[in-house]
């Protein structure tokens, strides 16, 4: 926590001698803060502007953020969202999940906890970039997951219900959805959002695009694992079939900025906006909200994988987006914030330069 609130101190610092916002958030990620690329992205109905337009298409480990990516697949996939969850599971399911359906999956409202913390989860939280395991080693197959799913911890949890921000619940969703379409998460990625929104960078499975991977980010460490020193190679962590639509996707700040100024990304902010006024961090969906110095929200969502880190912010009153891609792994960063404050708190042309009110 530390660390963040001494990157938001240190990227407004930044940002106060720099007359291109992102450029200057960029460079305070990989001079200040020492990751060794990023690229940041904010987009409008203006258009979208990057840090830096060459690494526009470098495709970076999104983590959570290939959530919010995956969402219009699943409104387009054809599946009605109010089946139960428990009729399109690719396995039997405890009976406490008759109740709930694909939508409840989908917003977070199930009980189902974050993660599965089985043995030695901490331990393989902290340490799984230097051994090359992950968190969800256990659990990387669909039977391995359903095992997890009938332990009575995760029974009384589904039972009791209850919005809780759920990797779990995503990976399910995606599972689902993959067993009741017949098609793999990648088939239904490609037919779904790959083609309509005309994206080249965005994938679960970058090996299978020679062209992707001359343009991926190689996967380092940066204040984890807390082993391994910053900007080292670490081994990559691939999710496994059971949870790879909840962190497992592959894209650029290019693709991400076309996906997330599109309709069905702002209908879903909009639903955020409906929930009423929330706490600072409180769950909205998909998203979590955090005020404004002027009191204003904005829908957010951090990502973090072995060599990845990601950030979103959504401004409903501007209607604009904001991406920070990184390839290194860091925790989630507040200081982000601060590109977001500095934005508003200045005039901003779509050449990139900035003015102070």
């Amino acid at each position: 926590m530390l660390l963040a609130l001494g990157g938001c101190a240190s990227l407004e610092r930044r940002l106060e001698r720099e007359p291109d916002v992102l450029q200057g958030t960029a460079r305070f990620y990989t001079e200040d803060f020492g990751d060794p690329s990023c690229v940041v992205a904010v987009a409008d109905s203006g258009g979208v502007r990057f840090s830096d337009d060459s690494k526009a298409h470098d495709l970076y480990r999104i983590a959570s953020l290939g959530k919010l990516m995956y969402y219009p697949v699943v409104v387009k996939c054809g599946l009605d969202l109010d089946t139960k969850v428990a009729e399109v599971a690719p396995f039997a399911l405890p009976p406490e999940w008759n109740r709930w359906t694909l939508k409840d999956l989908l917003y977070n409202q199930t009980g189902l906890p974050r993660e599965f913390q089985g043995t030695f989860f901490w331990f393989k939280a902290i340490n799984c970039g230097a051994f090359g395991i992950h968190i969800y080693g256990d659990y990387d197959e669909p039977e391995e997951f359903a095992d997890e799913l009938w332990k009575p911890k995760y029974r009384r949890m589904v039972e009791a219900g209850g919005e809780t921000y759920s990797n779990m619940g995503f990976g399910l969703l995606g599972m689902c959805i993959s067993h009741a379409t017949g098609k793999t998460s990648e088939e239904l990625l490609e037919v779904h959002l790959a083609e309509p929104y005309g994206l080249d960078d965005t994938t679960f499975e970058p090996e299978s695009h020679p062209e992707m991977m001359a343009r991926l980010t190689p996967c380092l460490a940066g204040s984890l694992p807390w082993d391994t020193r910053r900007g080292r190679p670490v081994p990559e962590n691939r999710l496994g079939l059971a949870l790879r639509t909840t962190g497992g996707m592959f894209s650029s700040a290019a693709d991400m900025a076309k996906v997330f100024m599109s309709d069905e990304i702002w209908r879903m902010v909009d639903e955020a906006e409906r929930s009423g006024r929330l706490e600072e961090g409180g769950v909205a969906g998909l998203l979590r909200v955090h005020y404004l110095k002027d009191g204003s929200p904005i829908y957010y969502r951090h990502g973090m994988i072995y060599g990845g880190s990601s950030f979103v912010a959504f401004e409903p009153d501007m209607k604009r987006v904001t991406i920070i891609l990184r390839n290194a792994t860091n925790w989630p960063d507040d200081g982000a914030y601060a590109i977001v404050e500095a934005l508003r708190s200045r005039k901003w042309s779509r050449d990139g330069s900035t003015v102070r009110e």
